[in-house]
This record gives structure tokens, sequence and C-alpha cells, in this order.
């Protein structure tokens, strides 16, 4: 296993890129992160100051850096094993992916249940309004007081 220590800033400023994701990815796949046998997958993320420590397998050379804003770049190690040091510069990625946010289209629903409410609210009152007639100066059948 090989330590490698290192930073990683952004390209043009200098500037530390803090929680890049860096991983052994998969060969033929750039964003996917490679399981090693015995080992599990390999990865990390730089600190807030972009420093980052990985330990790697022998036989493991490329380890790939990605962050949302910044282009992904792959990163040969071998001839930094002696040392184990590296720096590595993310590029901003200007190119925006178009976004097209689409729902279904609802028709609202009619609800005919208010007119239900009113028509039965009026069945009560005339009901009530019976009943209040045909006392006829009786003790009333409801007392409001």
């Amino acid at each position: 296993m090989t330590k490698i220590i290192g930073k990683v800033v952004e390209a043009g400023t200098g500037e530390a890129l803090p929680f890049v994701n860096i991983f052994i990815p998969k060969s033929g796949s750039n964003l996917e992160v490679k399981t090693v046998s015995g080992v599990g997958q390999v990865g990390t993320t730089s600190d807030e100051d972009g420093d980052f420590e990985i330990t790697m397998p022998e036989n493991e050379f490329i380890l790939a850096f990605t962050m949302i804003g910044y282009k992904p770049k792959l990163v040969n190690t071998k001839r930094n094993r002696n040392t184990g040091e590296i720096q590595v510069e993310l590029q901003a990625d200007d190119e925006l992916a178009e976004v097209v946010i689409t729902a279904p289209r609802v028709t609202p629903k009619k609800n005919n249940n208010t007119l239900y409410y009113i028509l039965g609210g009026l069945v009560v009152l005339a009901i009530l309004v019976y009943f209040l007639r045909k006392n006829n100066g009786n003790k009333p059948i409801i007392d409001l007081v």
C-alpha cells in the first residue's frame, strides 16, 4: 500500500477546493468507484483546506477527482510514488447542462359538494321554519335565548 497526500486547488486562482471526491476509478469508467480486491472501495474527500490523504494498493496508479461545478480529472500517481505528494488543479466547468422541468397536466376537479351543502342547509332551514310556524304562538320548539 502506498500513501498519497496532496492538495486540490482551482486552476487559475490556486484557491483550495474543499470536499472534492477522490477515488480509484473503475477501468473504462471515469466516474465509478472501483472495488479493490481485499481492500474494498478506496476513496476520500479533501478537507476544508483542500488537503487529502489516501492509501492506494501498489498496483493502482490512477485517481479520479470530482466536484460539482468542476470538470472531473484523472491523475496518474505513478511518477509521484517516490515523494507521495501531488497537487491537483480542477478547472471550473462553465458549461451547465440544460435542465428541463416537466409536470403532467392536471385539470382541477369540479367540486359539486358545495352545492349539496347549500341545498342541505336550505332544506334544514325550511323544516325549521315549518315547525316554528306550525306552533302558532305555542311554546317554540327551539329556545333561542
